[in-house]
């Protein structure tokens, strides 16, 4: 299966693995990290199956959506401090 051949809507569940708020070694900077459930792949090696389950993890809530938006929007203090 080609990652192009499924979509979110066909397959999630909307569950998420794990939030996390700061991040600092997912990359570059402060970020807010975002640990989706659920995948078709079933990659050898994959260092994270029990998330490949689609209804792995908690619930996506608005809640969720409305402290990601305002972990983001204070991101920018936590920059600074690095």
């Amino acid at each position: 299966m080609e990652p192009t051949e499924w979509t979110a809507e066909k397959l999630s569940k909307g569950k998420y693995a794990d939030y996390k708020f700061p991040v600092m070694v997912d990359g570059i900077g402060v970020r807010a990290s975002l640990y989706v459930s659920g995948c078709p792949f079933n990659c050898d090696g994959c260092y994270n199956k029990k998330a490949q389950n689609f209804n792995f993890g908690k619930d996506y809530t608005s809640e969720l959506e409305e402290q990601i938006i305002k972990d983001l929007t204070n991101a920018v203090s936590y920059t600074h401090l690095t």
